[in-house]
């Protein structure tokens, strides 16, 4: 696949503040929008970009994948046509509009009240960055407790149904 494709994506990342991190409780869509190439627009994303003096995103350690909505045909992305223009930006509306993203700045559907401004955004980073790796794997191994716990109780209820016990 080239890496000059583009069209509609949108970023799924962990709630930072979702202990338990469960799959669809503990993500959220956190970006999306339209890119004229897949590939730069995630390295710009997750790595920051020297080109344009762009950071990595803040939401780029939260485990993030691409979901690659709609991809476009390049004459319809790179149009000089007004009209064309216009659908696509109304199409990366719609999706902004429907998926609701936490850390999109601009286009925002003013129902989502979830949306996090982009100064509030690096302060949670920022606090993420202080914890440090231990507090990565402290979560990680009380998710893991919590999930073995889950699955004890459910055996252990199904057990006293069928009278194991």
């Amino acid at each position: 696949m080239s890496k000059y494709k583009g069209g509609l994506y949108v970023w799924r990342v962990d709630k930072p503040h979702a202990f338990l991190g469960l799959p669809f409780v503990g993500r959220h869509f956190g970006y999306a929008g339209m890119t004229n190439s897949y590939y730069f627009r995630a390295q710009q994303h997750l790595t920051g970009s020297t080109k344009y003096g762009a950071v990595r995103a803040p939401w780029s350690d939260l485990r993030p994948k691409c979901y690659r909505v709609l991809p476009l045909p390049a004459n319809l992305l790179k149009s000089k046509n007004k009209w064309r223009r216009r659908l696509v930006k109304g199409m990366e509306t719609c999706l902004i509009a429907v998926t609701c993203p936490v850390y999109n700045d601009t286009q925002q559907a003013p129902w989502n009240i979830r949306k996090i401004s982009k100064a509030k955004a690096a302060a949670q980073r920022a606090a993420r960055d202080e914890l440090g790796r231990a507090a990565v794997l402290a979560k990680a191994f009380i998710r893991s407790v919590v999930q073995i716990l889950m699955v004890s109780v459910l055996i252990a209820g199904y057990g006293l149904t069928e009278g194991w016990w």
